[in-house]
C-alpha cells in the first residue's frame, strides 16, 4: 500500500494550536496528533475512521477528532479541522 501524505490545512492548524495552548496535559495532545498523522498515512479508510458524507470522513483519537477528505490520485490526506472532544 503506498503511503499518503497528511496535509492540514491552515484552519485545522489554528484550531489545534488553540486546544494546545489550552489544554492542561498537552503531551496527550501531541501523541493524538502524532497518532493520527501515523494511521492516515497508512490508511485514511482504516478501522478507526468513519465516513460523514461524501468526500467527508472523520477519525477520533482521543482528545482528539478530526474532519479530513483523501485525495486519491496524489495519495493525499487534508485534515479539514481538529476538534477537542475532552
Amino acid at each position: 500500500m503506498t503511503p499518503y501524505t497528511v496535509l492540514w490545512r491552515q484552519t485545522a492548524t489554528n484550531q489545534l494550536t488553540e486546544i494546545w495552548l489550552a489544554a492542561s496535559d498537552r503531551a496527550r495532545i501531541n501523541e493524538a496528533v502524532q497518532a493520527i498523522d501515523g494511521l492516515l498515512a497508512i490508511n485514511p479508510l482504516g478501522r478507526l475512521t468513519r465516513e460523514l458524507s461524501e468526500g467527508l470522513r472523520t477519525i477520533t483519537v482521543l482528545p482528539l477528532r478530526v474532519i479530513y477528505a483523501i485525495e486519491e490520485q496524489d495519495c493525499i490526506v487534508d485534515v479539514a479541522t481538529v476538534r477537542c472532544i475532552e
